[in-house]
């Protein structure tokens, strides 16, 4: 019983470091989804987002679809100001409120979500290439990675995983 204590006290310690490390060299810490600009996107605040709209949405969508789409907002909210086609946070949020499923208290950054799905249909193509050029992007690798040249995080799926099955390599 000593035995299997003692290996739990040293393991423990050793597998949260492994696992925090993840983090290590992307910028951000263990709590964040990402930083823009400077700005903090907390994974909390990420993971309660994507709950609030799948909650109402008939196509869900993932953290990091929706991390995508907040990295880019305000880029895309820059581009369309002053254009005439501005919606406030106010109007945004009004409309979700109409939606049966919608939260009584929406996420702080739920309005900035909608405004960068609004905002994107509207550009579509039409958005210069650098747009998002200037961007400061460090994202959780738990999310994917930024990908300045596609504009998109990229596949978050560590290389170490594989969807081979036992036997399908040919061994």
């Amino acid at each position: 019983m000593k035995r299997w204590t003692k290996t739990a006290a040293t393991m423990i310690p050793a597998t949260a470091a492994v696992l925090l490390s993840g983090c290590a060299g992307s910028g951000v810490s263990s709590g964040q989804a990402a930083t823009v600009d400077g700005t903090t996107i907390a994974a909390s605040d990420l993971q309660e987002v994507t709950a609030q709209f799948n909650a109402v949405a008939q196509q869900p969508t993932t953290p990091t679809q929706v991390l995508d789409t907040l990295i880019k907002a305000p880029a895309l909210e820059e581009m369309v100001a002053g254009s005439g086609q501005e919606i406030t946070d106010n109007e945004l949020l009004a409309q979700l409120a109409q939606l049966p499923g919608a939260p009584a208290e929406p996420n702080r950054l739920m309005a900035d979500y909608l405004h960068g799905l609004v905002y994107s249909q509207m550009v579509g193509d039409s958005a210069p290439p650098d747009l998002f050029a200037d961007l400061d992007v460090q994202v959780n690798p738990r999310y994917g990675t930024w990908d300045p040249e596609t504009v998109s995080l990229a596949d978050a799926t560590p290389e170490w995983i594989t969807t081979e099955l036992p036997g399908e390599d040919g061994n």
